[in-house]
């Protein structure tokens, strides 16, 4: 097979970069943010949230008065952002057209430089058969500041329905602790789909519970998956037990609400001199159970995400 690159558009989302192999197919917006908005593999549905009403946002008056802009729009899909999280900074307004150039069997995004000195750009690359894809992210300083403490954040709004599961760590340093879970403020530790067993942390996306929950930990395997409709997509991001990790030291984080679920990697934290750059990378991949998922709080369930994932 091999990997064919073309222009189409996305109903509420305008133009976007289609990647596909006959196995996979991924669509990239040009008109505003990039986000990767779509994608989709062996026949299934498309694994990201896409929000058609244009409505999830934050417009908090900070934006108004840093940017001009009412609101920032968050779209859906996957995108890259920069720690530590902060208005207005983080949310700057991504909402024009897009640069964009093919490269080697997939294509690169770049949005115009920030006002606030941050700079983005995402590569896409899909492999020539499978489901396979490479996404490599860059946040530069581009003027923010002389010296900037920053680490790049990739977060993948999922579709309603799923299940988020995060492997436990397994590192033996008896009588020392092994892991990190972290918990926002808003998050109830009581909250039903949010649960443990001895092999996987799992956050259930309920469209039916509006309030937020998010947790961190220290995801030392370097892999998150997301198990929706008899498929898994798997993320995959590296673990440096030496990085200074942010959120007390998480290099994975996952949202939740009513309208979708972030699977989010996360850098290491290190200083930045103007021109400077950092990278993320994540591997992506689905992978088909051939069966619809059971309850996530059984051992079948983790028996089944044990041989997918391998």
């Amino acid at each position: 097979m091999a990997v064919f690159i073309k222009l189409t558009e996305l109903v509420h989302m305008g133009r976007c970069v289609e990647i596909s192999n006959g196995d996979a197919q991924l669509l990239v917006t040009i008109d505003r943010g990039p986000r990767i908005i779509s994608y989709k593999a062996f026949g299934g549905e498309n694994f990201f949230f896409v929000d058609d009403t244009l409505s999830v946002c934050s417009d908090d008056k900070t934006i108004k008065e840093a940017y001009g802009k009412d609101k920032y729009l968050m779209l859906g899909g996957h995108r890259i952002w920069a720690t530590p999280e902060r208005l207005p900074d983080t949310y700057y307004p991504d909402d024009v057209p897009v640069e964009w150039e093919e490269i080697e069997n997939g294509a690169r995004f770049t949005p115009p430089a920030q006002s606030n000195g941050i700079a983005y750009s995402i590569s896409v690359q899909l492999e020539e058969s499978g489901a396979g894809v490479k996404v490599t992210q860059t946040v530069t300083n581009n003027g923010h500041k002389d010296s900037w403490y920053t680490a790049p954040w990739g977060i993948t709004q999922v579709r309603k329905g799923g299940v988020a599961v995060v492997p436990q760590n397994t590192r033996d340093d008896s009588p020392l602790a092994n892991r990190i879970i972290v918990y926002w403020p808003y998050a109830d530790m009581n909250d039903d789909r949010f649960s443990v067993s001895s092999r996987y942390i799992k956050l259930r996306q309920d469209m039916g519970i509006n309030r937020s929950f998010k947790f961190g930990c220290n995801n030392e395997t370097g892999w998150c998956g997301y198990a929706v409709a008899g498929q898994l997509f798997v993320k995959k991001f590296s673990f440096d037990a030496n990085a200074d990790y942010p959120d007390y030291g998480c290099n994975f984080e996952s949202y939740t609400d009513a309208n979708s679920l972030e699977v989010e990697a996360l850098g290491g934290q290190m200083a930045i001199a103007k021109g400077e750059s950092v990278t993320l990378v994540e591997n992506w991949d689905v992978v088909c159970a051939h069966q619809q998922f059971p309850d996530e709080k059984t051992e079948e369930f983790d028996d089944i995400i044990d041989k997918l994932v391998k």
